[in-house]
């Protein structure tokens, strides 16, 4: 597998050679308040760059940090009684069914790409995981600008610049949330992914793979509270 055109951007001057692979995606207990509830928890306390590729064990949506409830409301099907989550990362509202796959990176503050703009860091991401899906043979482009949303609540319905299209529909997308401990992604792709994807995948972002076990006990202890405190909490989700 070859490192990717933006791979150089994430460089740590070697401090970092080797990107966790956190695959929880045989695990069917991790409900959507505690899946991102642990997304957070790797924000709050990993040290490494890390993925962790996980599905939802139930249809739910999940919207933006600084998204208002009301207007996510607004477009909801009266008869879908799916629950919503509010995430900790920026963008726009989506529906999340039980055919896609969810991914999420963190990179810590000392790694490259943590300085780039918004715009570049989803781009290289967009990027590296559109070529590791096309090394496995599927027919994915990025969006370019031409053919860009102006944007709206929803993300599927709206797809901005360097989002991942497969025969002409986004499958892919994402938010981020930075900071200095670094940069946290939240994404989708609406497909299974071929065998091999996430060592493809990390080398195209310029690192070795390292298949890590994760969360522990104490782990998803934690995550439970802040399951608890945040993410199924109604003053969370009505926080705007």
């Amino acid at each position: 597998m070859e490192a990717g055109p933006g791979a150089g951007l994430f460089d740590s001057g070697g401090l970092y050679e080797e990107i966790q692979i956190i695959d929880n995606q045989r695990i069917t207990g991790f409900d959507p308040a505690l899946s991102l509830a642990l997304d957070q928890r790797l924000w709050e306390t990993n040290r490494a760059p890390a993925l962790r590729i996980y599905r939802w064990n139930q249809p739910c949506g999940t919207f933006g940090y600084l998204q208002k409830y009301q207007d996510i409301q607004r477009f909801r099907n009266r008869d879908d009684a799916r629950p919503w989550f509010r995430r900790m990362t920026g963008g726009g509202a989506l529906e999340h069914g039980l055919d896609e796959t969810g991914l999420t990176f963190f990179f810590p503050g000392k790694t490259g790409i943590a300085g780039r703009s918004a715009k570049v860091i989803y781009r290289e991401i967009h990027r590296s995981m559109a070529d590791a899906l096309e090394a496995a043979g599927l027919p994915v482009q990025m969006i370019p600008d031409s053919e860009a949303s102006a944007g709206g609540a929803t993300c599927l319905d709206h797809p901005v610049a360097d989002d991942i299209a497969m025969k002409g529909e986004k499958i892919g997308g994402g938010a981020l949330r930075r900071g200095r401990r670094g940069v946290l992604y939240q994404g989708i792709l609406k497909t299974s992914l071929p065998d091999g994807f996430a060592e493809e995948l990390a080398g195209r972002l310029g690192f070795a793979a390292n298949f890590v076990d994760w969360p522990g006990e104490s782990d998803l202890r934690e995550a439970n509270a802040l399951a608890d405190e945040r993410y199924r909490n109604e003053a969370w989700l009505l926080k705007r």
